[in-house]
C-alpha cells in the first residue's frame, strides 16, 4: 500500500471508499490548513471530478 492510500484510508474514517466534507477537514486541519466552510466547499468543487460532492481516491491525489 503506497503512502498515499494509506493516508486517505486514514482520513476515510468511515470507510465509505470517499472522503467527504467532514472527512476533509479532518486531512486539512492535519496538514496545518483551517479552512472555513466557503473554502471547503470551493475545494470540493475544484478537485471533485464527478460532482458527488466526495472525494475519492484519484481525486485525493490531486489534492495532495
Amino acid at each position: 500500500m503506497t503512502k498515499a492510500k494509506a493516508a486517505f484510508d486514514k482520513f476515510d474514517a468511515d470507510g465509505g471508499g470517499t472522503i467527504e466534507i467532514e472527512e476533509l477537514t479532518n486531512v486539512l486541519k492535519n496538514m496545518g490548513q483551517d479552512p472555513s466552510p466557503e473554502e471547503l466547499k470551493a475545494i470540493i468543487d475544484v478537485i471533485d471530478q464527478d460532482g458527488n460532492g466526495e472525494l475519492d481516491f484519484e481525486e485525493f491525489l490531486k489534492l495532495l
